[in-house]
């Protein structure tokens, strides 16, 4: 079985959404609008809400990936993986693309 197969990312894309809404929502208040500081939004409160969310408002759905196989453990998990490479990808972006051009 492949590590990401369209499951796993079927069950993220939600996630990412809600994440990246989140994340736009807390950078935007108070102190938090340091751009740098967006990478770190996004890997912790961001996914974690988002999981939240998704776990509260999408529980009956649960079962159709039980029924595929895959574990609640093992969607949390994939999702946690694959957000934090965004997250890395996004910090290497913010930092040597937009930081370091100034």
């Amino acid at each position: 079985m492949p590590f990401i197969n369209k499951h796993i990312w079927r069950y993220y894309l939600p996630i990412l959404y809600i994440n990246i809404v989140l994340t736009l929502l807390f950078g935007l208040m108070g102190d938090f609008g340091y751009l740098a500081f967006t990478p770190f939004l996004f890997a912790t409160v961001g996914f974690f809400g988002a999981l939240g969310l998704v776990l509260l408002f999408e529980r009956n759905s649960i079962y159709m990936y039980y029924n595929l196989g895959l574990s609640r453990r093992q969607l949390i998990l994939s999702s946690l993986l694959i957000n934090f490479l965004i997250a890395v990808l996004l910090y290497l972006f913010v930092y040597y693309g937009v930081t370091r051009s100034t």
